[in-house]
């Protein structure tokens, strides 16, 4: 049998590493029902560590025009592949130290593309439990069976078994005689009398008394039949004993592990799926910026708690009602409310919350709030309570009840969703079913990947933005935005996107990949200018580099309108000639003058001519043509005017 499997021998080596039989692009392409080139410019953008905003936004063209969720999926499937090729070289290392590594089995993990194929692969060669070591001591017919299950050339072998051995022919009498005789049955009697028991060699019998046998047998006198040779019997029956043992205890196994696999990994995407969904869903929900906000959290025994919030999510008043007491009740709600001139109150959905919304639609009613036309709506209010405990809630409310927390953090769920549940973890906010039967890797990588989508795409004004919202856009993460908020802390707001690199550490990979989505609004940008640590008259980065000398950029200090959008800084060329042709300038961005122009000479010269005149591509280009129509302010959750970014 070892002619069969191939004989053991050293197949890997440093010189000679392991190496799979396909290609990364070629399984994705295949898998998703991608274009291959797409796949693989995307692959490649990936492995320079490219985010996927940045590359489903201003890298259109390399990727085909892929949506942010089939990057996703490139990105997962990338990772994947990557996994299991390290599996299958591990595995093809560990058999090879047993000295079992022959060319068919590293031909078969060379092929595999799923880490389930690897495992049945290595199945045979893991250490027997304790509990098999009894099962795996039945002798040859398990050994059989293990080079059946590891090598399929194996079965043709069973058909060159018994070629030179005698047969038998056995004839005996019929136990049970049908009444069929339709030409003289006393005669066939007589004739199966002399044949009634036999066993000869079968190519000697054959030739004489073939014929007279079956024409007895045609009576059903007596029963015939073809005895191989007891050898080949006994070899036959621990074949089939072997087949069987092979298929129950390997094979069907193999077989339902591979399918409740595919199961799973089906499963498993289509969950990660609908969380993502559900999440980005629930992070786009429309701001409604610009008003005071009250904020309930509904309860009985512990009373409903209240917190206001201005245009700004600051707090400006806290309190307790219990619905008990509806009287002193609805005095503090309408005081409340006339006093700060809310326009919209907040109520969470847990406990208590109809008995809530039944009690503050009446006190809406009263005379007194007509005036303020003042309106409520339920907020989800999952993940408030866990938020109110973290240090993140403490550090921000040192002086609050973790109750009190929860109301503020519900009124500005409302006010800005994406700006509040960022600061919370993804899985409390129950966007989802079966979270706790996926992979908790997978799972967080999913979510913090939809977060990510969300606040790269809605942007963040630099000035204003928290840090727990600043690390989710692309290519920051929790460190930088930290060292972000401490530069502007320090150095005052910042006044273009330029100076992004003035922040130690943020280099320019890292700038290439936020700068698109970080904005910087004209009324944040500080009266007084720092003209004295800058040489105005530079137009760009100075970088002066010295042993044991900080490196320092030089930036003109004045605003670029074109920071307002989401126009990359690395097409502002193309953006200010396109700007130049229509005759107008950067001032103009927004208003509709300059998207009159644009539509203008878009129908004239048409959108490949005038890319080609900029110097860009049509993806590009679009991106410049949407950055200018739109107004600074503009907001892609409600496609509405708002009045300051997150």
């Amino acid at each position: 049998m070892t002619s069969v499997a191939g004989s053991s021998k050293i197949l890997i080596t440093e010189s000679k590493p392991f190496k799979v039989e396909w290609e990364i692009a070629d399984v994705i392409a295949e898998e998703t029902d991608l274009d291959r080139t797409a796949v693989q410019n995307t692959i490649d953008m990936l492995e320079m560590a490219q985010t996927i905003p940045f590359i489903a936004r201003y890298r259109r063209q390399q990727s085909n025009n892929m949506d942010v969720e089939k990057l996703r999926d490139v990105a997962r499937l990338l990772q994947e592949l990557k996994d299991v090729q390290a599996k299958a070289a591990y595995v093809a290392k560990q058999i090879q130290a047993k000295g079992k590594l022959t060319s068919i089995i590293l031909r078969d993990l060379q092929r595999t593309t799923t880490v389930s194929e690897i495992e049945c692969v290595f199945s045979p060669f893991k250490p027997a439990r304790k509990e098999d070591v009894t099962a795996v001591q039945n002798g040859i017919m398990h050994i059989i069976a293990e080079i059946i299950a590891s090598d399929k050339e194996t079965l043709e072998q069973l058909k060159e078994i018994s070629t030179d051995r005698e047969s038998m022919i056995v004839v005996t009498p019929a136990k049970v005689r049908l009444d069929k005789n339709e030409k003289d049955p006393k005669k066939a009697k007589t004739a199966s009398e002399s044949h009634a028991s036999l066993s000869e060699n079968f190519d000697v019998y054959f030739r004489r008394k073939f014929f007279p046998l079956r024409d007895i047998q045609s009576f059903h006198f007596i029963v015939r039949k073809w005895t191989p040779p007891e050898a080949t019997t006994d070899e036959y029956k621990l074949w089939k004993a072997t087949f069987l043992d092979v298929y129950e205890r390997l094979l069907l196994p193999r077989l339902i592990r591979e399918i409740r696999s595919g199961l799973t990994k089906n499963a498993q995407s289509e969950s990660l799926a609908i969380f993502g969904s559900n999440l980005k869903h629930l992070l786009m929900s429309p701001p409604i910026l610009g008003k005071t906000i009250m904020g309930i959290d509904p309860g009985f025994s512990h009373g409903c708690k209240v917190a206001i919030i201005s245009q700004r999510s600051e707090i400006l008043q806290t309190g307790v009602f219990y619905l008990r007491f509806p009287n002193n009740s609805s005095a503090m709600l309408i005081r409340y409310l006339t006093t700060f001139k809310c326009q919209t109150i907040a109520i969470g959905n847990g406990t208590a919350c109809r008995e809530t919304e039944v009690f503050v639609s009446r006190i809406l009613q009263t005379p007194e709030l007509r005036p303020l036309n003042c309106s409520y709506c339920i907020v989800n209010e999952n993940g408030a309570s866990i938020y109110s405990v973290s240090p993140l809630a403490i550090e921000e409310m040192p002086d609050l009840d973790p109750n009190i927390r929860s109301a503020v953090s519900i009124a500005r769920r409302l006010q800005n969703p994406l700006a509040e549940l960022v600061k919370i973890e993804p899985k409390h906010l129950g966007i989802g079913q079966y979270q706790h039967d996926l992979p908790k890797g997978p799972l967080e990588k999913t979510l913090e990947s939809v977060v990510e989508e969300c606040v790269s795409f809605v942007g963040v004004d630099i000035n204003s933005c928290s840090a727990e919202l600043l690390r989710y856009v692309a290519g920051i993460g929790q460190a930088m935005a930290a060292k972000i908020i401490k530069h502007r802390v320090c150095e005052g707001p910042f006044i273009n996107r330029s100076q992004l690199q003035e922040v130690k550490g943020l280099g320019k990979k890292t700038f290439q990949q936020c700068a698109g989505f970080i904005r910087v609004s004209p009324s944040e940008t500080p009266e007084n200018k720092p003209e004295d640590k800058v040489d105005s008259s530079k137009t760009s980065s100075e970088i002066h580099q010295g042993r044991g000398k900080k490196r320092k950029h030089h930036e003109t200090r004045s605003h670029n309108p074109l920071d307002t959008t989401w126009i990359h800084p690395e097409s502002y060329e193309a953006a200010e000639r396109l700007v130049s042709i229509i005759g107008l300038s950067t001032a103009d961005v927004g208003s509709s003058k300059m998207k009159q122009m644009l539509d203008k000479i878009l129908r004239n010269a048409g959108d490949e001519t005038l890319a080609d005149n900029i110097g860009v591509d049509v993806h590009t280009l679009k991106i410049i043509m949407d950055g200018l129509k739109s107004p600074s302010n503009f907001d892609i959750r409600s496609g509405a005017v708002r009045r300051s970014l997150v």
